[in-house]
């Protein structure tokens, strides 16, 4: 009775490395259409594309400001920010710790963000002050329906990126695992 027990056991952990296995070949497949690479690039990508059209309206709304929007506590990356710039092999920003949070942000420039866009924290592309919005509801509604349509899919893939970059490291983490319940099945 006991080699029927062991049969068994065998073949239970022959269905759970197929299921497992299963799993692996699905998470890869994702990984491989949507990879955190080919996501980050994309989302470098957006930011080129939306730039533009922020700039139309920032060139014309923030050189007139009397208080300045961009302050220093914005000019720390978040996770998601860091991952992208990770996984693009950008160097991580060196921000002034030594600023007051409220002053201005140490990468404003006289023309504005002296950082290119996709350097910049996500909240630097996302927030728009009133003047700012009150220009974009003045301007065409073809620009603005793009601007907000570029800045909905920057915010999608900047999820995706994050939901991918776990996957496949559930998937590395997993093809770990895997081998060595297979070492240790074998023996």
């Amino acid at each position: 009775m006991k080699s029927d027990s062991g049969a068994k056991k065998k073949v239970r952990g022959r269905d759970q490395r197929a299921g497992l296995s299963s799993i692996q070949n699905k998470m890869a497949s994702d990984s491989a259409m949507d990879g955190p690479a080919s996501l980050a690039e994309h989302l470098r990508d957006l930011y080129s594309e939306i730039e533009p059209l922020i700039e139309q309206y920032t060139s014309a709304v923030c050189p007139q400001c009397r208080e300045v929007c961009c302050r220093q506590r914005f000019a720390f990356p978040d996770e998601k920010d860091l991952l992208f710039l990770k996984i693009l092999g950008a160097g991580i920003p060196t921000c002034d710790v030594s600023r007051p949070d409220d002053g201005p942000c140490q990468f404003l420039g006289k023309k504005g963000c002296v950082k290119p866009r996709w350097l910049r924290p996500l909240r630097c592309t996302w927030f728009f002050c009133e003047p700012l919005l009150k220009a974009m509801g003045e301007g065409t509604p073809k620009t603005f329906r793009k601007l907000t349509a570029v800045l909905g899919e920057i915010v999608r893939i900047s999820s995706e990126l994050q939901s991918a970059y776990l996957r496949s490291d559930i998937n590395h983490i997993l093809s770990h695992q895997t081998s060595g319940i297979m070492k240790h099945e074998d023996q």
